[in-house]
């Protein structure tokens, strides 16, 4: 199938996981902006068409799988079913999405820090978001324990 002629938001979409599988394997500073356009079929113009730099693609990569599993993790925790329910549902899911964003969590594990601060800390306040969900389920399922003095060992 040609990929000729896509909709912006989908060739958008085609660049990113191209760009977190690239990444995943040779690291961001490894990756050149040429090796990412021949892998989705594009010139380099056409990168830059839709992302301005190869940070911008980072960037966009990170927080938008940081803040999408946040809003997930916050769904599930928010939903109807028991404490213990949607706990395990929320542990289920999130290890569906690390078995299957293998790559974008190996990028956001190993090249967070060449994000610049205002991005790196939409990045941290999703990580908080998420261990706050789970610290609420978890309170409602022990309610002895206070935040922050969940025991995770």
């Amino acid at each position: 199938m040609s990929t000729a002629g896509l909709p912006t938001d989908e060739r958008r979409a085609q660049i990113l996981a191209v760009a977190a599988s690239l990444f995943a394997r040779e690291g961001y500073h490894g990756a050149s902006m040429a090796s990412l356009a021949q892998l989705v079929g594009v010139s380099k113009a056409g990168l830059y068409h839709h992302f301005p730099t190869k940070e911008a693609i980072l960037a966009e990569l990170l927080v938008g799988y940081a803040e999408g599993l946040a809003a997930e993790v916050e769904e599930i925790a928010d939903g109807e079913a028991s404490a213990e329910e949607r706990l395990r549902a929320l542990v289920a899911r999130l290890v569906e999405r690390y078995e299957g964003e293998a790559d974008l969590h190996r990028v956001q594990l190993n090249e967070l820090a060449r994000l610049g601060t205002e991005e790196q800390e939409a990045v941290r306040e999703a990580e908080r978001r998420v261990v706050r969900a789970m610290e609420r389920l978890v309170s409602a399922i022990a309610p002895g324990l206070a935040p922050g003095e969940v025991p995770v060992a």
